[in-house]
């Protein structure tokens, strides 16, 4: 008798968590405490599931939004992040920020060279650079091939560029060693200040433009000093 009441009350409770209504007999005081237990119990399991649940979609979306090789945002994480701050900017809630796009050069001659696992290599030690050198409210992301991208944030102008232009001479010193063969890294670096009402487009073609110049800039350099 008593086995089939706490049945009884359970199931009220799992009733009422479910949002349908239910209707049971509560003799006395007991009754009332053995529900509210059920009705706990209940609450409890379904916190936990929600807990986990949670936790498995946002294990899904990091999957979503990170490039596998190098554990960088992938080029969806990067452009979800670019508008929320470009959003954010426009809204004038603070100062704007610094983009900076970074070009490996001559990738197609490592891949060429030493064969795709070396260049993934490559990938791999220029992730794990730009990883140390961001902030926690920075991004930094593999668009695809050999490009990346950066995004600081709610940055100063000047100090930001300073520090682009300190992190390229860093990253220009990075290199692998790949079958006792030392594998310089060098990339070019493209950067765009940007502020309250400026579009993604043109934030992503002047960045585009500045990567360029100064690639351009770089090969003309390398050319002079094989004279």
């Amino acid at each position: 008798m008593e086995t089939s009441l706490v049945q009884e009350q359970y199931q009220t409770a799992e009733s009422l968590f479910k949002g349908k209504s239910y209707e049971a007999q509560i003799v006395g005081h007991a009754d009332v405490i053995d529900l509210l237990r059920a009705a706990h119990t209940m609450i409890g399991q379904a916190e936990q599931q929600i807990a986990v649940r949670d936790q498995r979609i946002a294990e899904l979306e990091g999957l979503l939004t990170t490039d596998e090789l190098t554990n960088l945002s992938n080029r969806r994480g990067f452009f979800e992040a670019l508008e929320r701050e470009v959003d954010r900017t426009n809204r004038g809630n603070g100062e704007g920020g610094l983009l900076i796009m970074i070009d490996l050069d001559h990738f197609k001659a490592i891949n060429d060279t030493y064969g795709h696992l070396a260049g993934d290599a490559v990938l791999r030690e220029v992730g794990f650079f730009l990883q140390k050198e961001i902030r926690h409210m920075d991004v930094a992301a593999r668009l695809g091939g050999d490009e990346f991208v950066l995004l600081f944030p709610q940055a100063n102008s000047q100090k930001a560029r300073r520090r682009a232009e300190d992190m390229a001479m860093r990253f220009n010193t990075l290199s692998i060693l790949w079958d006792g063969i030392e594998i310089y890294i060098k990339g070019s670096f493209g950067l765009k200040d940007y502020g309250p009402g400026e579009k993604i487009e043109n934030i992503l073609e002047a960045a585009d433009r500045s990567l360029y110049e100064n690639k351009r800039l770089r090969q003309r350099k390398e050319v002079g000093t094989a004279h």
